[in-house]
């Protein structure tokens, strides 16, 4: 299954400005690099780093999964459990 990218993109700049967080805001939240959180919602990081969107997915108070109305193509791929500190588990190959 292929991975819509520039619907997740989209689905975290939506989320993180329903927030009204900045990017530096949400990198502070987050512990991503506002850098790489900009270049992500822009579409120049190619694939995302699974860890760093569990990172972006927790300081916005939602997980990969609930968001699978609008992203439906990669919540079937990622799954995050916010019950754990753990990195999230992935299909996706390598």
């Amino acid at each position: 299954m292929e991975i819509d990218l520039k619907m997740l993109v989209q689905n975290i700049r939506y989320l993180r400005q329903g927030k009204n967080l900045s990017l530096a805001d949400l990198a502070t939240k987050s512990g991503v690099s506002k850098t790489y959180i900009s270049a992500l919602e822009n579409g120049f990081r190619g694939r995302p780093n699974v860890q760093y969107l569990y990172k972006i997915a927790i300081a916005l108070e939602t997980t990969i999964g609930s968001t699978r109305s609008r992203i439906s193509a990669v919540c079937s791929v990622i799954t995050v459990s916010r019950d754990t500190d753990s990195p999230p588990k992935t299909d996706l190959p390598l």
